[in-house]
């Protein structure tokens, strides 16, 4: 790695640790959530409606939270975000009605959105062609080990407390500290201007119509997708840890689809993609329905984690050199809820 690498990745370690933690409180919190719901009785329909909010906000925030951060700058603004969304993991606990957690949620994914446009465009500012792919690559790297951490942290207490959400929130709100006590000087981007979503279609049809397909593959799965394991007869523990392994999955393809993309028609490899999700799903529904053992279940979830994961990059990828200052993220993504 070189000297100025190793620079970089001084200079942004606070960044990285406080968003580590938050992204871990965050990922906890997704599987508590669908988790209670379901312990309580909560229909399929219900339960990823209220799931789905989140997303809600997290588009909303996608478009609007910028303003915040330019006007009181990227410290206050995590400050903020991280702040509401302590409070609001706190209130999931004392008060467990759809109406409120509906909501709860769509400030969440506001939240989020607006804390990953802070984080993801410091990151940006702060390194140069010669850096950026392994910055960027570095934190997907703690991205994807901080969300398996945080679904695993579901088996430390019973799903019926608040213990559980009272440790989300502690992670949440230890994530200020390194950020707050960073020296970086924080980036002006109020030079840069925003794409369009016309002039995204027009780049790439095919990349803003894949997105749109992994958006929906990435947010339906992670908002249902430990009810599916609970309800298929698997307890807690296993439940959390297929769910991690999916995650895992994704972190362990994102290099090698990564390398077949730059040598190959990034369409074609789109598709393969997509096949491999279909095929891991049905693989995996044959698999329950047959009785297969859970280690066959564990290595179906690595190959559809990996699979679905790889879509959305592919998709970046087809831009080329188109640079966009205010990315609306998966979730995952990224964020994933």
């Amino acid at each position: 790695m070189a000297h100025g690498v190793r620079e970089v990745i001084a200079s942004v370690k606070g960044l990285l640790v406080g968003g580590g933690a938050f992204i871990v409180g965050n990922s906890l919190l997704g599987l508590v959530l669908p988790l209670r719901m379901e312990v309580a009785g909560y229909s399929v329909t219900l339960t990823g409606m209220i799931m789905a909010a989140y997303y809600l906000g997290l588009a909303f925030g996608g478009l609007h939270a910028k303003r915040l951060i330019l006007r009181i700058g990227h410290i206050r603004s995590f400050a903020v975000f991280a702040a509401l969304t302590t409070v609001t993991t706190l209130v999931y606990s004392q008060a467990f009605t759809p109406t409120v957690w509906f909501i709860l949620r769509i400030l969440n994914g506001f939240c989020i959105a607006g804390l990953s446009t802070a984080i993801e465009s410091w990151l940006n500012e702060r390194s140069n062609n010669a850096t950026r792919g392994r910055i960027l690559g570095l934190y997907m790297l703690t991205f994807y080990l901080a969300v398996a951490t945080g679904q695993t942290l579901v088996n430390v207490a019973n799903i019926d407390g608040s213990e559980l959400f009272i440790l989300s929130a502690c992670l949440i709100g230890l994530s200020l500290v390194p950020v707050a006590l960073t020296s970086l000087n924080e980036p002006n981007l109020k030079q840069h201007r925003p794409l369009r979503m016309r002039d995204l279609y027009a780049a790439s049809p095919d990349g803003f119509f894949g997105a749109g397909v992994a958006g929906l593959l990435v947010g339906s799965f992670y908002a249902l997708g430990i009810v599916f394991a609970r309800r298929i007869g698997l307890n807690v523990s296993d439940a959390a840890l297929f769910m991690s392994v999916v995650v895992l999955g994704g972190f362990a393809f994102q290099l090698p689809v990564g390398i077949l993309a730059d040598r190959y028609d990034r369409r074609v490899v789109l598709a393969g993609a997509l096949l491999m999700v279909g095929a891991c799903w049905g693989l995996l529904a044959r698999s329950i329905v047959t009785g297969s053992s859970f280690n066959a279940l564990l290595v179906l979830a690595i190959g559809f984690g990996g699979a679905m994961s790889s879509v959305y990059p592919v998709c970046v990828a087809s831009y080329g050199r188109i640079w966009v200052t205010w990315p609306i993220r998966r979730r995952v993504d990224w964020r994933l809820g």
